[in-house]
């Protein structure tokens, strides 16, 4: 009996840590926030690039783990096949996230600008969940 109870002690230990790591975890999904689905939606935070995929208009993206964020990322997309991107300047004075699960929400502000083509621009505000 002892035998077993020494076999299973590692395994134990070893779930409990990796159970503890996961709640250390930052998770960002994106929402978007508008009447225009979102192409190839791409996110660089300081250590990680993750490519969220497709986001139809009013969805979400799944939950996905990364290093480092901040309450702001790169983030680029495209909008009826135009590329938009909203570019930080830099994390200045910024405070890394804490572990938990947020959400970038993404809005967009179509413009036309006095051409015939439209030109979107992105908004993000971040949300705890």
């Amino acid at each position: 009996m002892k035998k077993i109870i020494f076999a299973l002690l590692p395994i134990v230990l070893f779930a409990s840590c990796v159970l503890s790591f996961s709640d250390e975890e930052v998770k960002i999904r994106i929402e978007n926030n508008s009447e225009f689905a979102m192409d190839s939606v791409l996110a660089i935070y300081p250590e990680d690039e993750i490519l969220y995929g497709l986001i139809p208009a009013g969805e979400a993206s799944s939950y996905q783990t990364v290093t480092k964020a901040y309450r702001y990322a790169y983030i680029e997309t495209k909008i009826n096949s135009e590329l938009s991107v909203l570019q930080p300047i830099d994390y200045m004075g910024e405070s890394l996230l804490k572990s938990g699960r947020y959400t970038y929400v993404l809005s967009v502000l179509e413009e036309n600008g006095g051409t015939s083509e439209p030109h979107y621009n992105l908004s993000l505000e971040l949300e705890k969940d």
